[in-house]
């Protein structure tokens, strides 16, 4: 699958196209092979670390993303997962940016709930800055004529 207008722009500004070819392939030769058991971390683990290195090594962080949705039947339900890879340029978003639905990258750790909690919550804000605005400002005390008491 080509990757999207902006990811493709970034690829070709930094001159990563070939090694995001490699990355693809890597993903679809590890997670074909794991096909109605994918487990975020089995995904990730099963990467090899080279196909990685070449985005870390240009200040590009690679996050595993994923969100799941309750699908109501009717004989009960199921949670549907949705997967995905941020590719995310630090000079861009600034070193303390986290997708709201981070899961695994080459920036370390996994996220605790509290966390991916604030990280939701930023990503919305950073997604979206006219509505954190409009919020911001509707959370300020507004004063009604003046009481300096003098």
């Amino acid at each position: 699958k080509a990757p999207s207008d902006h990811l493709a722009a970034m690829l070709d500004r930094r001159n990563l196209r070939p090694q995001f070819d490699v990355f693809l392939e890597a993903v679809l030769e590890h997670c074909k092979k794991m096909f109605h058991s994918w487990k975020s971390a089995d995904i990730w683990e099963s990467l090899p670390c080279e196909v990685l290195f070449p985005f870390t090594q240009a200040n590009i962080s690679v996050h595993l993303c994923q969100t799941k949705q309750w699908i109501q039947g009717q004989h009960g339900g199921h949670y549907h997962y949705v997967r995905w890879f941020e590719f995310i340029e630090r000079e861009t978003t600034g070193a303390d940016y986290q997708s709201g639905h981070w899961k695994y990258g080459t920036d370390g750790r996994r996220l605790s709930k509290a966390e991916q909690k604030e990280a939701r919550k930023r990503y919305k804000e950073y997604m979206n800055p006219l509505k954190a605005k409009r919020d911001a400002e509707a959370l300020e005390p507004t004063y009604e004529g003046s009481s300096s008491g003098m």
